[in-house]
């Protein structure tokens, strides 16, 4: 592809038809449920080679005049996946790339968006800060007051599509990446938008860092521990003033089970199971006054969410009643429970649940209720200085006896030596 430039019909033309065919489909999709979204196309120097965009001039200016073009070409120099970048305007941009015998031919530009209302007080402000010549002004004021608003899930879904369309290859939100590949600004710091583009980047961090994290509790993604860490270096937690350090510390961590429960939601994990879970979690932080708690029940918490969304995905066909009795038995391994009352809770006998328990699952309710007991027995054995009778007595076992021979069939050896081998205090 070279760096011609044409009208965005010639370009579509001049790609293959499967391509083309696809790159049609998803704008008729966008415009199905939204106003407009731009899409602008660039050669792998930058150069603008089509849009649909209205206001395509302004559009290019902002996106290639200060530091978020180079960014872009930086970054698909050498990566292969959708990257999200954003404007001291607030809004966002999504770059998709085309690689060609290993090389970067193109990339794609989906946006400006926001994604959420913008005041006119904020926008006001934002725009005031290009300084730009008054006879240019009012033009770009329209330009940017004219920004779609459209939800995360919406266009980052659209992000999705595009990469399928332009590379064939399914991917998901967890495959995006969010921040510069080196913390370096590759413009001129004489470029007026590159101070300001400078200063975006440092406030939508914390920003960015949340949807990564929220990404990998969606998508049910086990590789979450890079984006944890990330996130607890540039975010210092809701933007609020309670008097006093632990109750930020508490209030936040709060916000964050709420986020966590709905991205869980959103990758389909039951409403009811992520609002218990989320009340749960809740009530453990208000109820410590150790911070150290409270960022372990946050890392608990985070990858509890995760793994039950990875179930889901890993095992599409359990059905919502039996996806809510093991729901209820993973969170209730401390109490007494009944095949009876998990029976009446979905409108099944305690027949039919066990035999369709069995089918969906793969063992047997009793096994299942057995494998979470043994799960926490292994646990408290190794974190606490509780007894084996203890133990046993507080995951509701008949008898210590019996909890040692469960125990045995199940780890390989004996309470006493599993706590000797794996003593964590």
């Amino acid at each position: 592809m070279g760096g011609t430039r044409m009208n965005y019909q010639e370009l579509l033309d001049s790609f293959d038809e499967g391509t083309r065919e696809r790159l049609l489909f998803l704008s008729q999709l966008v415009a199905s449920g939204h106003e407009r979204l731009d899409h602008l196309i660039y050669s792998p120097e930058g150069k603008l080679l089509a849009s649909n965009a209205r206001d395509e001039h302004i559009l290019d200016l902002l996106f290639s005049g200060g530091s978020l073009g180079l960014r872009a070409m930086d970054y698909g120099r050498e990566h292969t996946m959708p990257y999200i970048l954003s404007s001291s305007l607030g809004n966002l941009y999504a770059v998709v790339y085309r690689h060609s015998q290993g090389r970067l031919s193109a990339f794609h530009v989906l946006g400006p968006v926001f994604t959420d209302a913008v005041s006119d007080k904020q926008l006001s402000k934002a725009i005031a800060a290009y300084n730009l010549p008054p006879a240019f002004a009012p033009r770009f004021s329209r330009a940017v007051r004219k920004f779609p608003v459209i939800p995360w899930q919406d266009f980052s879904s659209y992000v999705i599509m595009l990469h399928y369309a332009v590379n064939r290859e399914r991917i998901d939100r967890s495959d995006f990446a969010y921040m510069p590949k080196t913390a370096e600004l590759l413009s001129s710091p004489a470029d007026p938008l590159w101070e300001i583009e400078k200063a975006a980047e440092n406030q939508n961090r914390p920003w960015m860092a949340e949807q990564a994290l929220l990404n990998n509790v969606r998508e049910g993604n086990l590789d979450f521990r890079s984006a944890l860490s990330y996130a607890g270096m540039v975010s210092s937690g809701v933007k609020i003033d309670v008097g006093e350090p632990m109750k930020k510390i508490q209030v936040s961590s709060c916000v964050f089970a709420a986020l966590c429960a709905r991205a869980a939601i959103e990758g389909g994990l039951p409403p009811q199971t992520a609002y218990d879970l989320q009340n749960l979690y809740s009530q453990s932080i208000l109820s410590t006054q150790e911070i150290s708690q409270i960022a372990d029940i946050n890392h608990h918490m985070y990858e509890d969410f995760i793994l039950r969304v990875h179930k889901l995905k890993q095992r599409p066909g359990i059905s919502p009643q039996i996806r809510k009795c093991m729901d209820y038995i993973e969170m209730h391994p401390y109490d007494k429970i009944f095949i009876s009352e998990l029976a009446a809770s979905v409108g099944y006998t305690d027949y039919y649940l066990s035999r369709k328990f069995k089918k969906e699952a793969g063992c047997s309710l009793h096994g299942y209720i057995l494998q979470q007991k043994m799960a926490c027995a292994g646990n408290l054995l190794t974190v606490t200085d509780l007894s084996v009778q203890v133990v046993s007595e507080r995951l509701h076992f008949c008898s210590r006896s019996y909890f040692t021979d469960n125990f045995c069939k199940f780890y390989g050896v004996s309470p006493t030596e599993y706590r000797r081998k794996h003593r964590k205090i």
